[in-house]
């Protein structure tokens, strides 16, 4: 492949991070160059992951603490803390003008406008990767979710950001064009889960969208961990990185197991102390943070918040969810979870020790469960995952050089990029 480096950029949470950096270290396996946008925070595992970072000055709280957009003032909200943050990247992007430009950007949706004002201004492609529900042309998950949520259905239309036109235009890309680019037109994207997972995989083109599965890298997974002798099945209970300050969820997750042969891994979070958690039972170990996949790997059952990142690597490992959402966008991933078989959905406000321990038991016992959820891992493991997301980056990119050398144009559609 030829010219410069390929630009990631994506979010700081690690729900976005993980998968994207497994993404861009199979793209430096494949020998191509890789600059990640990143907040100081996710530096060491950019250059873990064979990057060059280049690093921005965030504007989130870290740990970062987006609100659960339930409402439409924690929507809005979200929006302009996201649209903030997008804005933060492009500024510190652009000042890499006076270098080689990127050969292209990719980039989670999550700060789509920016980034494809950069492609605009550097005159380079663009592919966009879906590390949520994914959406198109001809799906939205936004009349779904106003639908659960009332509140939701008053959001007003997003509107393009002032400061980013403002931003474009200072360095050259008019207003007109800036705004043409914020919608999401590009010839590749990734969408981070197996098709046959989505609400609507019919809705999205086969020459535009590949479905690779959930981007893991082999060296997260070196990460060992291992029970106590004479344990119990091992039963993971985590709520991400963003919404887990709940030590109410957690005390009945230790209420649930207390006296039962399960052996609980707790992972609250940094915000939540073993202290808050009253009297541990003796099966029951908690950390800030776990290995996820090395626990996974020992898992019969994971109780999770059902962000896409960790229901993917959940299902990726044969293991079985007990949802919990914490946001809007989460409850459609568990309802799907639901739908197809694959767990149980289980609302934060019905959350006891006994509605846990029923629940656990049964996605350890139900023989339809367990050979759903294998199926569904078999289906992960085809996608292809990291490794066929990059080899798609590399060969849409060598695709557009060949056919526009030296600049590069929008192509016409290619041949279907799917199973």
């Amino acid at each position: 492949m030829r010219g410069g480096p390929v630009l990631f950029v994506g979010i700081p949470a690690h729900g976005h991070m993980i998968p994207t950096l497994a993404l861009a270290e199979s793209l430096v396996g494949r020998g191509v160059p890789v600059e990640f946008l990143v907040s100081e925070e996710f530096a060491d595992a950019a250059r873990a992951s064979g990057s060059r970072p280049l690093t921005y000055p965030t504007a989130w709280p870290v740990p970062a603490a987006l609100p659960a957009p339930r409402t439409t003032a924690d929507a809005v909200l979200m929006r302009r803390m996201l649209a903030q943050e997008a804005l933060a990247q492009a500024r510190t992007a652009l000042t890499r003008r006076g270098r080689r430009p990127p050969r292209a950007v990719v980039y989670d949706t999550a700060v789509g406008p920016a980034a494809r004002v950069l492609t605009g201004l550097w005159e380079v492609p663009g592919v966009q990767v879906f590390t949520g529900v994914a959406a198109s042309p001809g799906f939205s998950l936004a009349p779904i979710l106003a639908a659960r949520y009332p509140d939701l259905a008053r959001l007003p239309p997003p509107e393009p950001d002032p400061e980013l036109l403002r931003l474009a235009a200072d360095h050259g890309l008019g207003r007109d064009r800036a705004a043409a680019l914020l919608a999401p037109r590009e010839r590749l994207s990734l969408v981070l889960q197996p098709r046959a997972f989505h609400q609507r995989p019919e809705a999205f083109a086969p020459d535009a969208f590949a479905f690779v599965g959930p981007c893991l890298s082999p060296r997260r997974a070196r990460s060992a961990w291992r029970p106590p002798p004479g344990a119990g099945p091992v039963l993971l209970v985590a709520l991400g990185t963003l919404y887990n300050r709940r030590p109410a969820f957690y005390r009945a997750c230790v209420e649930a197991v207390r006296g039962t042969a399960w052996h609980a891994v707790l992972a609250v979070g940094g915000r939540v102390s073993p202290g808050e958690l009253g009297r541990l039972a003796p099966n029951v170990e908690v950390h800030a943070h776990v290995p996820q996949p090395s626990v996974l790997s020992r898992s019969r059952v994971v109780v999770c918040h059902a962000g896409m990142g960790s229901t993917m690597e959940a299902l990726a490992a044969g293991v079985p969810v007990l949802a919990v959402p914490q946001t809007p966008e989460q409850d459609a991933v568990a309802r799907r979870v639901e739908e197809l078989g694959l767990g149980v959905r289980l609302a934060p406000d019905r959350v006891t020790p006994d509605v846990l321990r029923a629940a656990v038991e049964l996605l350890a016992t139900d023989p339809g469960i367990g050979e759903r959820v294998a199926r569904m891992r078999s289906l992960i493991r085809s996608a292809g995952g990291a490794e066929r997301g990059a080899l798609l980056i590399h060969e849409h990119l060598d695709r557009m050089t060949a056919a526009h050398p030296p600049a590069v144009r929008r192509p016409t559609r290619s041949t279907p990029i799917v199973p």
